[in-house]
C-alpha cells in the first residue's frame, strides 16, 4: 500500500530456497515474539551476510534477534487475549500495527499520493475514493 514492493516469506521458505527472493536494497523486517526461534535466528544471521539491513520486530528486545538485526523494534505486551496466555493474540495484533506505521511512514517519506494508490488499486470503492470519485 506505500508503493514500495514487499514479499512475506516465512522462515522456513527462506532457509529452503526463498531467501533467492532478497535483492541488495531490499531491508527485511524481520518479526518474531519470542526473538529466539533457531529458524528466525538463521534467517537474521543469513541476511546479514547478504548485506541485507534487518529490523527487528520483537516481544523481547533483550533475545537473542536483537543481535544481527540493525534496528529492533519493542512489539511487547503485557499479556495475551488468550485465556491460556500463551497463543499470539495480542502480540499479533500490536505486530500488524506496527507493520502498518511502518508502511505509512514510508508512504509519507516517499510523498506517496492518491494518484499513486489509484495507479496501483484501480478498482474498488479505495480505487474510486483515490481518483476522487
Amino acid at each position: 500500500m506505500s508503493g514500495t514492493p514487499a514479499v512475506f516469506l516465512n522462515a522456513s521458505n527462506a532457509l529452503h530456497g526463498g531467501l533467492g527472493l532478497v535483492r541488495t536494497g531490499d531491508i527485511a523486517i524481520v518479526v518474531s515474539n519470542s526473538g529466539r526461534t533457531d529458524e528466525t535466528l538463521q534467517v537474521a544471521q543469513q541476511l546479514n551476510e547478504l548485506d541485507i539491513p534487518v529490523i527487528a520486530l520483537t516481544g523481547d528486545t533483550q533475545a537473542p534477534l536483537a543481535q544481527p538485526a540493525d534496528v529492533v523494534l519493542d512489539a511487547s505486551v503485557t499479556a495475551e487475549a488468550c485465556p491460556l496466555e500463551m497463543a499470539p493474540t495480542a502480540s499479533a495484533a500490536v505486530t500488524l500495527a506496527m507493520g502498518d506505521a511502518l508502511a505509512m511512514s514510508l508512504a509519507g517519506r516517499r510523498g506517496w499520493s492518491r494518484g499513486d494508490l489509484a495507479r496501483v488499486h484501480p478498482a474498488g470503492p479505495l480505487g474510486a475514493r483515490a481518483r476522487g470519485q
